[in-house]
């Protein structure tokens, strides 16, 4: 197959495709579907995308993800996108599970809007005390709503950097809660 065997394929037919057939497309191959075209792939499809694959995703392309795709996604996927791509993740469509499962590294990536959409059963979820809540840039936190300040364990609260408390506004700590 040609990339632009590939462009002419029509939604139906990318229904089809099987896993191991979505498996050999070419990272090329793959950047070239229009939107539609993405949106088509099942959950299933994309599960099966191979990480080198997976990790040239246009930025468009992750930003488009529904929901169902997300859930689909395996935390090595995430993992390897590029930080342009990861910079249209909808990370409020991601499991608790999935955001578990990233790196200090790509938590530390994620932009201060994508912090936002963190819900609290992922940010209670999150490793303390050199882990994936102190790979937060301090604009992420600082982002925080009360509620999502009021999700952190003791032990993440304690694991923070003093600079972190010093710039909260008097709401966010105002949503500490003692243990």
């Amino acid at each position: 197959m040609t990339t632009p065997d590939v462009d002419a394929f029509t939604t139906s037919q990318i229904v089809a495709l099987t896993t191991t057939e979505i498996d050999q497309l070419t990272s090329s191959e793959f950047q070239g579907f229009s939107t539609g075209q993405f949106g088509a792939l099942t959950a299933t499809q994309i599960g099966a995308l191979a990480t080198s694959t997976f990790d040239n995703m246009t930025a468009a392309q992750v930003g488009g993800l529904t929901s169902t795709q997300a859930h689909a996604l395996t935390t090595t996927q995430l993992n390897s996108l590029s930080t342009t791509s990861l910079d249209e993740l909808n990370v409020a469509n991601l499991t608790t599970a999935q955001v578990v499962g990233l790196t200090t590294t790509t938590i530390g990536n994620l932009t201060a809007a994508q912090a936002d959409e963190l819900t609290t059963a992922q940010i209670a979820a999150l490793t303390p005390g050199g882990g994936q809540i102190d790979a937060l840039s301090s604009t992420a936190l600082q982002g925080f709503s009360t509620a999502q300040f009021a999700a952190l364990t003791a032990a993440q609260i304690g694991g923070l950097a003093t600079s972190t408390f010093d710039n909260m506004t008097a709401t966010q700590v105002g949503g500490l809660t003692s243990p």
